[in-house]
């Protein structure tokens, strides 16, 4: 008996030594872990959507931090020589790290077909819409927005110059901004041929008008007849007729 409790001891023993060293050895593992840093390309300033990254502002937009190893993604850059040449895709905040989720889609051409790129919607074109003032929502409007886009015109009906009013685009995405902050003189647009070419005729027949969209907007709401001078005095009429039967 005294043998064998002799035994058991010597076996608790060794399996406790084990368990202590594995103990220790996850322990140094998880130390390592959380303490062991490396190398990540950070924003040094909040950087804009869109932004080129080249070789003269590089050093002025980006900077390289050592951070914990656990805390590192995949996607984001040891040094910043490797985003040179690249395109913001949002904005980046100022101490952010830099990652692949940031940047946009490369190809040939200009900035602006990386913008129109971005949508991954092969039907959309870079379009230019004159548009200001009140119209163009006084430059409140910012790349990212969502408008439909309202032509007003003079038509000829029935031998006269007739005012017609049409929803022509929904929920089109607002690429750029021309002119002044504050005094926009135009807008990109994310358009379809069709739509560039309707909202073309309606800037030569008379004034576009956009409505900024909230982040979740009723489309069929969007989804509108002609307002022309007879539609306008029938609805009315209508209306007042329902009031004054209801009274």
């Amino acid at each position: 008996m005294k043998l064998f409790n002799k035994k058991s001891s010597s076996y608790l023993l060794f399996i406790t030594l084990i368990a202590a060293v594995a103990a220790g050895f996850l322990g140094m593992q998880t130390i390592r872990k959380y303490t062991a840093v490396l190398p990540v390309v950070v924003a040094k300033v909040e950087i804009p959507a869109y932004t080129p990254i080249t070789e003269e502002n590089e050093k002025e937009m980006l900077a390289v931090e050592n951070i914990p190893k656990a805390a590192i993604k995949q996607g984001m850059f040891p040094n910043s020589q490797n985003l040179i040449g690249k395109v913001t895709r949002t904005v980046i905040p100022a101490g952010y790290p830099v990652s692949k989720d940031f940047l946009a889609i490369e190809g040939p051409g200009s900035l602006l077909t990386t913008q129109i790129s971005q949508f991954k919607d092969p039907k959309l074109r870079a379009t230019p819409v004159t548009v200001q003032g009140v119209n163009a929502l006084d430059g409140k409007i910012m790349p990212g927005d969502r408008v439909d886009v309202v032509g007003n015109m003079k038509l000829p009906m029935g031998g006269l110059q007739q005012p017609v009013s049409q929803t022509i685009g929904v929920q089109v995405p607002v690429i750029a901004v021309t002119g002044e902050p504050n005094k926009p003189t135009g807008v990109i647009l994310g358009l379809t041929p069709q739509q560039a070419q309707d909202v073309g005729f309606a800037e030569t027949a008379g004034t576009i008008k956009l409505s900024l969209n909230p982040y979740q907007p009723d489309t069929n709401a969007a989804r509108t007849t002609p307002t022309t001078s007879q539609s306008f005095i029938e609805k009315y009429i209508q209306q007042q007729q329902q009031i004054n039967a209801g009274g």
